[in-house]
């Protein structure tokens, strides 16, 4: 250390220099307990890394992208620091439904033929009913798809139908899909009793933000069964 003669007294000469970064002496606050006066300069890459953790961590977390799994079944709940998490079950995604009425029929036109529900009758070999709808944009995957109709002859007939579909998303051909299902020898419900029909496997490959057509025929008819349509159940569960 210098010094300098003041006022007739040895003094420490001006060195401030060495006490400050890149000094000989440079001052360090590493190790020291406390907090400083002066608010500190965080360094952007320690910010980086703290973003990236938290990040991280939520991907992992319920509800992320990668929720951390103990086992297939199962997802891991955290109980707080210093303690194990738990294993709670994979929530459920909620189930949604779209009822749709028909939009054309070949059979009797949309009339008033069983109290105040509205419907359309299918009572001939050949005639059909359709419907067109859109597939939501939080569809996940598919659960089923009715054809929802009420009965008007008493049990003992028996019909056979076949359900086609057509479908494709914007930006692609209106049929860029196409599915088909069929029964044989179905029984229709009794006069004035509700019923359906799964018609599921003719949505194979569905996804969100598809525009579907439907067409239900009814191939062949034993007895005098008579089908008054009323609609289309359309159920799926969330993404």
């Amino acid at each position: 250390m210098n010094f300098a003669i003041i006022n007739g007294r040895i003094e420490p000469a001006t060195h401030k220099a060495t006490h400050q970064d890149g000094g000989d002496d440079e001052v360090s606050v590493v190790a020291l307990s406390g907090e400083l006066a002066d608010d500190q300069h965080v360094l952007d890459a320690e910010v980086l890394a703290v973003a990236a953790a938290l990040v991280h961590a939520a991907r992992h977390a319920i509800g992320g992208a990668d929720p951390l799994r103990w086992t297939d079944a199962k997802l891991l709940l955290g109980a707080g620091a210093g303690a194990d998490p738990t294993e709670i079950d994979v929530p459920t995604p909620p189930t949604r439904t779209i009822y749709i009425l028909p939009v054309m029929t070949t059979g009797t036109a949309f009339a008033l033929t069983n109290g105040i529900h509205w419907s359309t009758r299918l009572d001939q070999v050949n005639e059909y009913v359709t419907w067109e709808f859109s597939v939501p944009a939080d569809f996940g995957s598919l659960v089923t798809v009715k054809v929802i109709y009420i009965g008007t002859q008493p049990g003992g007939n028996y019909f056979d139908w076949t359900a086609t579909t057509e479908f494709g998303a914007i930006g692609e051909q209106y049929n860029a899909n196409t599915d088909s299902d069929t029964e044989d020898g179905a029984t229709p419900s009794a006069t004035g009793i509700i019923s359906m029909v799964d018609i599921s496997a003719a949505f194979t490959a569905i996804a969100a933000g598809d525009f579907v057509g439907v067409k239900w025929l009814i191939d062949f008819i034993g007895g005098t069964p008579l089908m008054d349509v009323i609609g289309l159940e359309f159920k799926y569960s969330e993404a």
